[in-house]
């Protein structure tokens, strides 16, 4: 679900209109090409301006705006960079527009550094984008396509971080990851064996809009008794249906100003001791 290197880099034209919106290493942002981007990036004003209120809104300040690979030639990408006032936290958010319609399709959140600015490189000179993320201390953090995230996923409905933590997947194909790469033939999958619950961690650092919860599972490890943790406290205490498919739980106002959420999955249908969650959400 890669995208190429060849994939050609549009200029980018939205109206956006939002409510609100691996390791580090030692070294300086990539050389050359960056003239070019930003030139591009500046053609875009107005839509930088709305991004920027966004941003705001929630809080934080633009550091950077640049367009971005996408994966069609009828598509366009851009990635947005913010931090905070005292640049002690950020993230950077890669947008999609298809058809008239923008949204997120990866975002990355750091409450350990701010971040500057994001680049496309091939990293493990694979052909696919990857993207460095250049903090303001001058360090930056790499992330490998099909590695650890993808610009093939879906346009989503939700703005959290998914750079979060889990339980310890069952192999390296059953990343955390997998579970927002839109794709419902992947997942996350973790074992309950020895353990008394399983997890998943998010940030939300602009907030849950409408407090609804999408859990997609597959035809193996569906979860059953779950919680749900809002900055630490309990907010929610369910079981999900013995299904396949998209389940929604309306979890409201409880939720919807937290920046940290948890997913507990304590028990699942079946002896299947593997809790498998092939798309996850919080709208």
């Amino acid at each position: 679900m890669g995208v190429r290197l060849n994939s050609i880099i549009l200029s980018v034209a939205f109206a956006l209109a939002l409510s609100v919106f691996s390791c580090g290493k030692s070294d300086e942002a990539p050389a050359g090409g960056d003239t070019a981007v930003r030139q591009t990036a500046d053609a875009s004003l107005p839509d930088r301006l709305e991004l920027k209120k966004a941003v705001e809104k929630a809080g934080f300040l633009t550091a950077s705006f640049r367009p971005f690979p996408a994966t069609g030639e009828r598509e366009t990408g851009q990635v947005v960079v913010y931090k905070s006032e005292k640049a002690s936290s950020g993230g950077a958010i890669y947008l999609k527009s298809i058809g008239g319609k923008t949204a997120p399709i990866w975002h990355w959140h750091f409450t350990d550094a701010a971040p500057d600015s994001a680049y496309p490189v091939d990293i493990d000179e694979d052909g696919m984008w990857d993207i460095r993320i250049v903090m303001s201390n001058g360090r930056f953090r790499d992330f490998i396509q099909d590695d650890t995230f993808t610009l093939a996923a879906r346009l989503r409905n939700d703005w959290i971080a998914m750079n979060g933590t889990s339980s310890p997947p069952t192999n390296p194909d059953h990343a955390m990851w997998k579970c927002f790469d839109g794709s419902a033939r992947t997942a996350w999958s973790s074992s309950l064996e020895g353990r008394d619950e399983v997890f998943l961690e998010v940030m939300a650092p602009f907030g849950v809009q409408r407090g609804i919860l999408s859990i997609q599972t597959i035809d193996d490890g569906r979860p059953s008794k779950c919680i749900l943790y809002a900055d630490g406290k309990k907010v929610k205490e369910f079981k999900l249906e013995n299904e396949t498919g998209i389940q929604k739980i309306q979890i409201g106002s409880a939720i919807q100003n937290a920046t940290q959420v948890r997913f507990v999955v304590r028990s699942t249908y079946g002896k299947d001791k593997t809790v498998s969650i092939a798309e996850f959400s919080l709208e």
